[in-house]
């Protein structure tokens, strides 16, 4: 009776997919877009390097304590999410942290579909700020100095364009050429 019921758990299991090298290799690719999201500097301050992590949870930690005293005064957590919401620069930071979270649950559910999907929308969330300039440019006929953007540009730290850098590997790893799973 053992024997049958082990024989059935094995009909099982090997009916269902494992990890592809491309899964293990997107799942490693998002951890480190994850630790880069929580260690590493995502948007120059005046004075301050500041965490997307840091962007999202704001003065729950003791860098920010400093940091909006320095800037904004006394700040309670629901005026800071105030305050900060209407930046662009924090909802790309919770966008690229929801993706990362979801781009590694997909890739643990062996879908790459939603790994490239998930990908896309951080490098949409991530070129944002720059498509809206051109936008502007275009509509407005306006022609911003490239001195002026550079300076935009250069205001995302080194772990921004990391994430953004992780997500068009991941996209590119996870591509077909027909979307059809």
């Amino acid at each position: 009776m053992e024997y049958n019921e082990l024989e059935e758990s094995v009909q099982e299991t090997a009916g269902k997919k494992g990890l592809t090298n491309e899964n293990k290799v997107s799942i490693f690719l998002l951890a480190v877009a994850a630790i880069v999201w929580i260690f590493v500097p995502f948007f120059k301050g005046e004075m301050f390097l500041v965490t997307a992590m840091e962007m999202a949870f704001g003065p729950v930690f003791q860098s920010w304590d400093v940091f909006t005293e320095s800037f904004f005064g006394e700040l309670s957590y629901a005026e800071y999410l105030k305050l900060m919401s209407q930046s662009r620069e924090f909802w790309i930071a919770i966008i690229a942290g929801g993706c990362v979270v979801l781009g590694v649950v997909a890739s643990l559910r062996s879908s790459k579909k939603y790994a490239f999907i998930f990908s896309l929308v951080g490098i949409l969330a991530s070129v944002a700020p720059m498509l809206e300039i051109v936008i502007f440019m275009i509509k407005s006929g306006f022609m911003i100095p490239v001195k002026l953007l550079i300076e935009f540009l250069g205001a995302f730290d080194w772990g921004y364009w990391t994430i953004f850098v992780v997500f068009v590997a991941v996209a590119i790893l996870n591509r077909k050429k027909k979307i059809s799973e």
